[in-house]
């Protein structure tokens, strides 16, 4: 203990005639310091370590600090100070040594370990750094590492987007355009983690969308193009008509068919991005029925019958209108006949119509003739039997023409 001592020293001559010496002395000690410093965390990740070391040392009975050594190891990394800091780049354990010196010149050491854990070290590619949102699908892969003997024990992927995973190398579709991080932590067994961060675009895709009529033949198509841009700033059309025939110029097309048929019709959409969308649908040319008629009958006050003979190509009549002049039209879906009342040049026209709703017209010309007034005379209208000769004289009369 520290304080003040008395020191004798005995010195004995003979043994036999003993004559002694005795000297008295007094000393006093210097108090000792009790070297202390307190650390903020003894074992931390090599990843973002920050080691602090804050002196506690204790200087007795009046006396004061003089000197102090910080040392990792056997480096002096700091002198006279009341706080020490130092990082590492490598894992391992580490001495910490605190030499404390009093204004008496005496001194206490401390030394005290610190552990540097190894971490992993989180890294990732993504294949594509930019996608369409159509069918867009990021594939990472995963190039995490770790310094050590041990190994890589979890991941956490975070997508910005509310969502994610604990997968070791995950693929990720994005439901809108936008920029996305994509944040990865490798952590290793002793917990240490590191985290990498990189970033993703999901680009517009336009949608392609339109609709047309189907049309008989000889009938323009039109093509009612509705397609959304969806962020996109220009879009660039190509349509596909079915027939070999495309259109890269048109917005909103019209087609006139050369023939009847079903055609599979296509619209090709892209925008500056590069990204693109198509739609089809099938368009049908209805086959036009072919209009013709036949008649039979042209005397007057008698029965003029017309007989359908109209091609239709297996396409079941709707309804056929007859026309007589000026008379009303009449309606049904076959044959039909009438009487005419008056002699002279008649016009019957034909409009049949087809399920689909294609239509024909034909227009024939009917002469009707009057009819004779029969009539005759006989010289005489009763004769004797022996030689009877009756003599008939035809007196048969028509309006117009001959008998």
């Amino acid at each position: 203990q520290h304080g003040t001592y008395n020191v004798t020293n005995i010195i004995v001559a003979d043994r036999k005639k003993p004559y002694t010496d005795t000297l008295t002395q007094t000393i006093r000690t210097k108090p000792i310091p009790v070297a202390d410093f307190v650390i903020n965390n003894n074992s931390q990740c090599v990843k973002e370590n920050h080691f602090v070391f804050t002196d506690s040392s204790k200087y007795p009975n009046g006396s004061a600090k003089s000197q102090s050594f910080w040392m990792i190891d056997s480096n002096i990394i700091l002198q006279d100070s009341v706080m020490a800091t130092s990082t590492f780049n490598q894992s391992g354990t580490y001495t910490v040594k605190l030499i404390s010196v009093s204004n008496n010149s005496c001194v206490d050491t401390l030394e005290k370990p610190i552990t540097v854990k190894y971490s992993a070290k989180a890294d990732f590619s993504v294949h594509d750094s930019a996608l369409c949102l159509k069918g867009n699908l990021f594939k990472t892969t995963q190039l995490s590492s770790i310094n050590s003997a041990e190994s890589i024990t979890a991941y956490k992927w975070d997508f910005s987007d509310n969502s994610t995973t604990a997968a070791t190398q995950p693929t990720k579709s994005f439901t809108d355009t936008g920029l996305y991080t994509l944040s990865l932590i490798a952590y290793a067994g002793n917990n240490c983690h590191d985290t990498i961060e990189k970033q993703v675009r999901v680009l517009p895709s336009p949608k392609a969308v339109y609709n047309a009529q189907n049309v008989c033949d000889r009938d323009s198509v039109r093509f009612n193009n509705t397609s959304t841009p969806n962020g996109s700033a220009q879009l660039n059309y190509t349509w596909d008509f079915g027939d070999g025939n495309t259109d890269t110029i048109t917005l909103a097309p019209k087609k006139l068919y050369p023939d009847s048929g079903v055609f599979i019709t296509s619209l090709f959409i892209g925008n500056e991005f590069g990204c693109t969308d198509s739609t089809t649908q099938n368009i049908t040319i209805y086959p036009k029925p072919q209009a013709q008629f036949s008649k039979q009958g042209r005397c007057i006050n008698l029965p003029t019958n017309f007989t359908d003979n109209s091609i239709r190509f297996g396409t079941p009549v709707q309804q056929n209108q007859w026309f007589f002049d000026a008379a009303p039209p009449q309606s049904n879906t076959g044959n039909i006949s009438t009487v005419y009342t008056t002699t002279g040049k008649k016009n019957i026209t034909l409009i049949t119509t087809d399920i689909n709703g294609c239509a024909d017209t034909v227009t024939q010309s009917l002469y009707i003739s009057p009819s004779p007034t029969v009539d005759f005379l006989l010289d005489k209208t009763a004769q004797c039997f022996k030689g009877n000769e009756f003599l008939a004289v035809n007196k048969t009369q028509i309006s117009e023409g001959k008998v």
